[in-house]
């Protein structure tokens, strides 16, 4: 679970579906299983995990961001992809300026909100995270006026996350 010492967020307790969780597998295997919150799509490409809400107003994405590469690098490098494909980019928490853990992985986070193709808010959670060999980016996507449902689920699949 993504945590922050500043904020005092009570605990939910979501259902999430562990017979739900996946891997990735075959030949290139990144390292990353999560428990699938129930009624979620799940998704597996060379290069990302991604599972998504029902309705698909909320998404949380884990990839590899590359073999000894820095988390401030890593998360500045998506900073800059998102800019590219929204535009624009409203800082809600300076990249870098948190530190946190994701379940036991040290990390950097930034949020950001952005507007999608017919100019309705989105919030993204950024992390980067690492274990002693490898660098994921983590994103959690949800409209700013969607359901908390959805966000309070992406953050129980959060707690799950495991990183090789």
């Amino acid at each position: 679970m993504l945590t922050d010492d500043d904020e005092d967020v009570p605990p939910a307790e979501p259902t999430v579906e562990r017979p739900g969780t996946i891997e990735s597998a075959g030949d290139d295997d990144l390292g990353i299983t999560i428990a699938v919150p129930k009624g979620w799509e799940k998704e597996q490409s060379d290069e990302a995990l991604r599972i998504a809400s029902p309705d698909g107003s909320a998404d949380v994405t884990v990839a590899h961001a590359g073999e000894g590469q820095k988390r401030q690098k890593a998360l500045d490098a998506e900073l800059a992809a998102l800019e590219a494909t929204y535009g624009s980019l409203e800082m809600i928490n300076p990249a870098g300026g948190r530190s946190r853990q994701i379940g036991p992985y040290p990390a950097i986070s930034a949020a950001v909100e952005v507007s999608d193709e017919e100019g309705a808010p989105l919030r993204l959670l950024l992390a980067a995270a690492s274990t002693a060999e490898q660098t994921y980016l983590i994103a959690v996507r949800y409209p700013t006026d969607g359901s908390v449902s959805a966000l309070t689920e992406a953050q129980a699949a959060l707690s799950t996350l495991v990183l090789e």
